[in-house]
C-alpha cells in the first residue's frame, strides 16, 4: 500500500451543503428566526433535540430564509474530526469564502494559517468580518460532535466575539457545552427545543396526508401522532412502513413507547421488506459517515452501486444528499446507528469486512483522517499505527492539527504505541514546542521505559532499540533546550550529532540548532555561529520552514550576545518575510520576528521603529514563547516606555516580565530582567531599592570568584553590582569592572564591552580620576561607533552628558566621528531623543490592530472582554488604547468613538 500523507488544503465539500432528509419538507414558518434575530440584536439561534426532530431540516429552510431576507448564510456540518480546532477553522473560513468570495483578501493564506495558530487566525477572521455590508449567517448544524476543550474554547470565542453583523444558527442532538450565559442576560440568545421541534397535530397531519393522500383516517392519523409525540422521524419511518403494509390499523396498534422502540419496530418491518442483497448493501454503505457510488462499488463488489444509491434517495430511505450534485450521501445519524447495530446481530463480521475494505479506499485516494477513523473505529490497529505513523510527521508541522494526533494517540491501545514509537516522538516533539511540557515529559518517560523493556527482553530488538535511542536523545536535547538548559542541551545535542551523523536533514538540522543554542549559552559565539550556518542549509535543502524558522532566530541570538545588531537585522528582516511568505503570517512567529526587531532598534537608537515593533511583539503569548523571547518583549516594552518618560509603567512592565519567568520556571528570565530593573533603578537614583532587590535575587554587590557564583549571577553581578558601587565605594566598582570588561573583550561580547567601559567612566567620575574617565568613554565610543550603538549613551545622559559635549572630534578615532557628533546634537536638543516630541503630529495614521480595537470599543464589552476578544492581556489592550487615545488627541472610549467616525475609521 503507498503512503500517503494529509493534504492540509483537502477540503470535503460535502460539509458545506445544507443536508435535508424529507423528500418534501413541511413548512415551519413559526420555527424560523425571529424579529429580534433579523433586526441584529440577537446573534446566535440556537436549536437542540434529539435526532429525527427535523433540525437539519429547519436550518435548511433557515439558510434560504437568510437568502430571501437578502443576508449572507453560509453552512457548516461538523463531525467528530472537527475536534481538531485548525481543521474546524480551515472549514469555517472556506465556508465563508464560498459564499463571500471578495471578503477575505487571501483565504487560502487565513485557512492554512489556522493550522499554526488559533487565536491568530481567529482574530484575523473576525478582522474581515468587521468589513461585512451586510449580515452573515454562520449556520452549524451536529454541533454535539464537539467535545474537545480547545474547540469549544474557540466556539465560544466565535459566538461572543465576533463582530455584530455575523450571527449563528447551531444546531445539536443535546445540551451544547457553551458558555451561554452571558447571551441569555443580554437577551442575544434564542433557543428552540424538544418542545418546539415536535410536530403540532396540524403538521402531522399535514405530513401524513401529503406522504399518504386518502389513505389514514383522522382517527389513525391522531394515533400515530400521539404514539410518535410528534417525533417528525418516527413518522417519517410510519409512513415508508405502511408504504409496504396492505393494513393500516395493526401496524398502528403495534408500536408505541420510547424513539428507539419506534425505531427498533418500525425498522424491522421496513428492513424485512427488502430483498437480501438490498439489505446487505444498505448495511453495508451505513457503515460510513458518507459515501459515493465509487466507495458503494468497492465495499460491495456491485457495478450498479451508484445506481441503487439513487434509488434509494428516491424512496426516501434515509438517505441524505451532503452535495448539490448528488455524489455523496449519508444516511440520517439515527438510521445510521440503528443500520449499524443490526447489521451486527443479522451479518456477523460484515461490518469488519466493509470497514477495512473503505478504510483502504479513503487511504488510497488521499483521505487519511477518514481512513484512520474507519480503521480506529474497526480496532484494527495495524492500519490505525501504520497510518498514523506515516502522517504523524506531517501533523507535528502544523500546530493546529495537535489535537488530531491526540485523539488518534488516546485511541491506539499502548501495547501498539511500543511498535510505532514515532507516534510517541512526534507527539511529545509538538507539545514540547506548543506549551504541552508536562505531556512531553510524560511521553519521553513513556519512551524511556518502553526502551528499557526492548533492552531487557531475551533477544531485543536492536534495530529498533536503535531507532527509539536516536528518536529519545533528539527529543531530550530539543526539550532541554526549549527549557532554557543550555549546557544540558549542548551535550545532548553534541553527543546526538557524533551518533546519528547519517540521520534524516530534519532531526539533524533540529541538533544543530540545538547546539547551537548551548554554544550561545557558553559564550561561544563564533563556534555557535558556524554550527547553525550547517542547520540553516540541512533546513533550506528540504524546505523546513519551521526548522529554517528557528535556526534564524538563534543566528540572531548568537549575534544580540555579540553585540552585532546591524549584521542581526537582516536576518530578523528575512525571517519575517519568510513568515509572512511561507507561513501564512502566523502570528506568534510574526511577533517574534518583531520582538527581534524592537531590540534591534533599540539599541541603535530607532525610537520610532522600536514604537512600531514593540506594539506588535507585545501580541506573544508567554507560554508560547522561549526565555530569549520573554527577556527581550519585557526589555524592550520597558525600555520603550523609560524613552517616553513613563518610568513607572516600564518598571511594572519589567517586574511583570519576572513574573513569568518565575512562572515558567525560567531563571535567566527572572535574573536578566531583575538586572535591568536593577540598572534602571540606579539611574533613578533609587539605590536602596536596586539593593535589596539584588539581595533578594541573590545578585552580589562584591567581586566574587566564579567558582562560588554560576555564570548567570556572575555576569549580572557585574553590571549591577558596579552601579551600586559607584558612590560608596568607586575603587571597589573599577576592580569588578574590570574583570567583566576582560572576558567581554575576550569573547568579543561588544555592547558588553561599551556598557562596562561606561559605568568605569562613571566609577572614575566618582573618583575624581578625570584622565581615566575619559579614556573610558573614548574606549567606548569608538567600539560603539562601527556598531552603530547609540541609546546605551542616550541612557546614561544624566551622568556622562558633560563629558560627552566636552569631548572634541580630533581626540577620538574616524570610526567613532560621526557617533560623537549625533550625541552632541542630541545633548544640545537639536534632534529628539524620546517620543514626547512637541512637533509630533496631533493624528498619526492607526495601525491594523488599533482599528480592531477601534471597532471593539463600538460594542457593549467591557475592557476586559475586549482583551479577551483580542486574546491579549488587560494590561496590554490598556497600553494600546493609550497609544490610539495620544493618536486622535483625546482622552477616553467616548471620545475617541467620536473622533473615530469624523475621521472614518468607523
Amino acid at each position: 500500500m503507498s503512503k500517503k500523507t494529509i493534504n492540509s488544503q483537502a477540503i470535503v465539500e460535502t460539509k458545506l451543503f445544507p443536508s435535508v432528509g424529507a423528500g418534501n419538507p413541511i413548512r415551519r414558518y413559526n420555527l424560523l428566526p425571529p424579529e429580534s434575530f433579523s433586526n441584529g440584536h440577537a446573534s446566535v439561534y440556537l436549536l437542540k433535540a434529539p435526532a429525527g426532530y427535523g433540525k437539519s431540516t429547519l436550518m435548511s429552510e433557515i439558510h434560504q430564509w437568510a437568502q430571501h431576507k437578502e443576508f449572507d448564510a453560509t453552512w457548516l456540518s461538523l463531525d467528530p474530526e472537527d475536534n481538531d480546532p485548525g481543521r474546524l477553522l480551515r472549514y469555517l473560513i472556506t465556508a465563508v469564502d464560498r459564499t463571500l468570495p471578495d471578503l477575505i483578501k487571501d483565504s487560502h493564506t487565513l485557512s492554512q494559517q489556522g493550522f499554526l495558530n488559533i487565536k491568530a487566525t481567529l482574530e484575523a477572521l473576525a478582522f474581515e468580518l468587521g468589513n461585512l455590508k451586510r449580515q452573515l449567517i454562520i449556520i452549524m448544524d451536529d454541533l454535539q460532535f464537539i467535545q474537545s476543550p480547545e474547540t469549544l474554547e474557540m466556539l465560544n470565542w466565535m459566538i461572543n466575539y465576533t463582530p455584530p453583523n455575523c450571527q449563528f444558527v447551531l444546531g445539536s442532538r443535546e445540551e451544547p457545552q457553551l458558555k451561554l450565559g452571558k447571551l441569555r442576560v443580554r437577551r442575544k440568545l434564542v433557543e428552540r427545543d424538544i418542545k418546539d421541534l415536535a410536530f403540532t397535530l396540524d403538521q402531522s397531519r399535514e405530513f401524513l396526508n401529503t406522504r399518504l393522500p386518502n389513505r389514514l383516517t383522522e382517527a389513525e392519523i391522531l394515533a400515530l401522532h400521539q404514539r410518535t409525540e410528534g417525533w417528525p422521524a418516527g413518522l417519517e419511518l410510519a409512513v415508508i412502513t405502511l408504504e409496504t403494509q396492505p393494513q393500516n390499523h395493526d401496524l398502528i396498534e403495534k408500536f408505541s413507547g420510547t424513539d428507539q422502540n419506534v425505531v427498533d419496530y418500525l425498522g424491522e418491518v421496513m428492513l424485512s421488506s427488502l430483498d437480501p442483497d438490498l439489505r446487505k448493501f444498505i448495511y453495508q454503505i451505513a457503515q460510513f459517515d458518507r459515501v459515493n457510488g465509487e466507495l458503494a462499488a468497492h465495499i460491495s463488489d456491485r457495478k450498479d452501486a451508484p445506481l441503487i444509491l439513487e434509488q434509494l434517495r428516491i424512496r426516501n430511505m434515509f438517505l441524505v444528499p451532503l452535495d448539490s450534485t448528488g455524489d455523496w450521501y449519508r444516511f440520517h445519524h439515527f438510521i445510521a446507528s440503528y443500520l449499524r447495530g443490526r447489521s451486527e446481530v443479522e451479518a456477523s463480521g460484515l461490518s469488519y469486512d466493509t470497514l477495512n475494505s473503505g478504510a483502504t479506499w479513503f487511504y488510497e485516494r488521499g483521505h487519511p483522517e477518514e481512513a484512520i477513523a474507519c480503521a480506529t473505529r474497526n480496532q484494527n490497529w495495524q492500519y490505525a499505527s501504520d497510518w498514523v505513523e506515516e502522517n504523524a510527521a506531517q501533523l507535528n508541522s502544523q500546530k493546529g492539527n495537535i489535537q488530531t494526533l491526540m485523539r488518534w494517540i488516546d485511541a491506539i491501545p499502548e501495547e501498539w504505541l511500543h511498535h510505532h514509537p514515532q507516534i510517541r516522538c512526534a507527539y511529545a516533539f509538538a507539545m514540547a514546542f506548543y506549551s504541552g511540557r508536562e505531556e512531553s515529559e510524560q511521553q519521553l518517560k513513556l519512551i524511556a521505559e518502553h526502551r528499557q523493556t526492548l533492552l531487557n527482553q531475551s533477544q531485543p530488538d536492536t534495530e529498533l532499540i536503535a531507532e527509539l535511542d536516536c528518536a529519545l536523545t533528539h527529543l531530550q536535547a530539543t526539550y532541554s533546550a526549549l527549557r532554557d538548559e543550555g549546557e544540558t542541551s549542548y551535550n545532548l545535542s553534541s553527543n546526538w550529532l557524533e551518533n546519528w551523523p547519517n540521520a534524516d536533514a530534519h532531526k539533524r538540522g533540529d541538533m544543530l540548532t540545538v547546539k547551537a543554542f548551548g554554544h550561545k549559552s557558553r559564550g561561544e559565539i563564533e563556534e555557535g555561529l558556524q554550527v547553525i550556518a550547517q542547520s540553516r542549509e540541512c533546513a533550506e535543502a528540504e524546505n523546513l520552514y519551521f526548522n529554517l524558522m528557528w535556526s534564524y532566530w538563534i543566528y540572531c541570538f548568537l549575534l544580540f550576545k555579540a553585540g552585532r545588531y546591524q549584521e542581526a537585522r537582516p536576518m530578523a528582516e528575512k525571517a519575517l518575510q519568510m513568515v509572512e511568505q511561507q507561513l501564512g503570517g502566523e502570528r506568534d512567529f510574526t511577533a517574534s520576528c518583531h520582538t527581534i526587531l524592537a531590540a534591534i532598534a533599540y539599541e541603535l537608537g530607532d525610537i520610532e521603529k522600536l514604537e512600531y515593533h514593540v506594539g506588535i511583539s507585545s501580541d506573544t503569548f508567554d507560554e508560547f514563547s522561549q526565555a530569549d523571547f520573554i527577556i527581550l518583549k519585557y526589555l524592550s516594552l520597558a525600555r520603550f516606555q523609560f524613552a517616553k518618560n513613563d518610568p513607572e509603567a516600564a518598571l511594572t512592565s519589567l517586574r511583570q516580565g519576572q513574573a513569568v519567568g518565575a512562572a515558567q520556571n525560567f531563571e535567566r528570565v527572572l535574573v536578566s530582567l531583575a538586572a535591568e530593573e536593577c540598572v534602571w533603578l540606579c539611574r533613578l537614583n533609587r539605590i536602596e531599592e536596586a539593593e535589596a532587590l539584588l539581595a533578594k535575587q541573590g545578585i552580589p554587590t562584591e567581586q566574587q570568584s566564579g567558582e562560588n557564583l554560576h555564570r548567570l549571577l556572575l555576569d549580572k553581578s557585574i553590571r549591577t553590582g558596579s552601579r551600586v558601587l559607584l558612590l560608596k565605594d568607586p575603587k571597589a566598582a573599577i576592580a569588578l569592572l574590570e574583570a567583566g570588561i576582560t572576558t567581554a573583550t575576550d569573547k568579543g561580547f561588544l555592547l558588553r564591552q561599551v556598557e562596562l567601559l561606561l559605568i568605569t567612566t562613571m566609577a572614575h567620575k566618582a573618583a575624581n580620576d578625570k584622565k581615566a574617565a575619559k579614556k573610558s568613554l573614548i574606549n567606548a565610543l569608538e567600539i560603539a561607533g562601527p556598531q552603530g550603538y547609540y541609546q546605551i549613551f542616550i541612557n546614561e545622559a544624566a551622568a556622562l552628558g558633560s563629558l560627552i559635549s566636552a569631548l572634541k572630534p580630533s581626540e577620538v578615532s574616524d570610526s567613532a566621528t560621526d557617533l560623537l557628533n549625533k550625541l552632541q546634537q542630541a545633548l544640545r536638543g537639536e534632534h529628539a531623543v524620546s517620543m514626547s516630541s512637541a512637533d509630533r503630529e496631533l493624528i498619526e495614521k492607526l495601525s491594523k490592530r488599533e482599528q480592531q480595537i477601534l471597532k471593539r470599543l463600538e460594542s457593549e464589552l467591557s475592557n476586559k472582554e475586549i482583551a479577551e476578544a483580542l486574546f491579549v492581556s488587560e494590561g496590554t489592550l490598556k497600553w494600546h488604547l493609550h497609544n490610539i487615545y495620544g493618536k486622535l488627541g483625546v482622552r477616553n472610549r467616548p471620545g475617541a468613538l467620536v473622533k473615530a467616525r469624523e475621521l472614518g475609521y468607523l
